[in-house]
């Protein structure tokens, strides 16, 4: 085979998983119109391929200003888990569930975002 043809297959089938990926969260939400929608099982394993190639591959990155801005947010909300947690008596664990929903929206868009960055 053409290495040309392996290369736009495989740009084809990543930028296919990154549009099912965007489709499966917000604010596009056909989570919402369709019943039992598998969103969060689509993400994970989206997330999973796109971290197994990244690893694979042994893509090495720059920390520049969007990395750093995510590892902020992402050190800022494993803090204020533990902040509220410790501090607020009323705190309960589906307080947290919030804050662990945006560490993993923040992780994702990570991962998403070394993945763009290295292979297109």
């Amino acid at each position: 085979m053409n290495n040309k043809f392996i290369n736009t297959v495989y740009t084809n089938k990543a930028l296919i998983l990154i549009w099912i990926l965007f489709t499966s969260v917000e604010p596009f939400q056909f989570y919402a119109v369709i019943p039992y929608h598998p969103y969060k099982i689509i993400t994970f394993l989206v997330t999973i391929y796109f971290l197994t190639v990244i690893i694979t591959k042994k893509v090495k990155f720059k920390i520049d200003p969007f990395v750093l801005v995510i590892l902020i947010q992402i050190l800022f909300s494993i803090v204020t888990i533990a902040i509220h947690y410790f501090s607020i008596k009323e705190f309960l664990i589906e307080d947290g569930t919030i804050y662990f929903n945006l560490l993993l929206q923040l992780i994702v868009t990570l991962i998403l975002y070394i993945f763009v960055k290295n292979f297109f």
